[in-house]
């Protein structure tokens, strides 16, 4: 399924979730919009302030493209970081310390949570039905 609903309230349009899939189906030539789409727009700080992550677009797509290389690889990559980034912030509940899309990129962040997506692939990898005979 392209799109899932937030089980507190199915009925309201803001419960609408898309699927990663979703993302790369539509922005299947675009790899940065496909990350800006994914990327949490605003975060609430501890302080109780609002902060915009997703400022600078423009400058933001330069950075990825540099980045990247136009390479489709590398982008996959990137996007495995971002997910697992967000799943493991969500499930502990810092998202508050989120930084800009740009701070994110310069630092090359999708790097520190290369360890969750290994662990991930090996998991899928060893649930594989079907490759070995007996």
């Amino acid at each position: 399924s392209l799109v899932s609903y937030r089980k507190s309230n199915p009925y309201s349009y803001k419960s609408i979730v898309a699927e990663p899939d979703l993302y790369r189906m539509l922005y299947k030539d675009n790899m940065f919009q496909e990350l800006y789409m994914l990327y949490p727009s605003k975060v609430s700080r501890p302080d109780g302030s609002q902060a915009y992550l997703r400022r600078d677009k423009r400058a933001c797509n330069d950075i990825y493209s540099i980045v990247t290389k136009d390479d489709r690889t590398v982008h996959e990559h990137i996007m495995n970081g971002l997910r697992a980034e967000l799943s493991h912030r969500k499930k502990t509940n810092g998202m508050q310390w989120m930084k800009t899309l740009a701070n994110w990129l310069n630092g090359n962040e999708w790097e520190n949570y290369e360890d969750i997506v290994d662990d991930i692939s090996s998991q899928n990898a060893e649930k594989t039905y079907g490759t070995e005979l007996e």
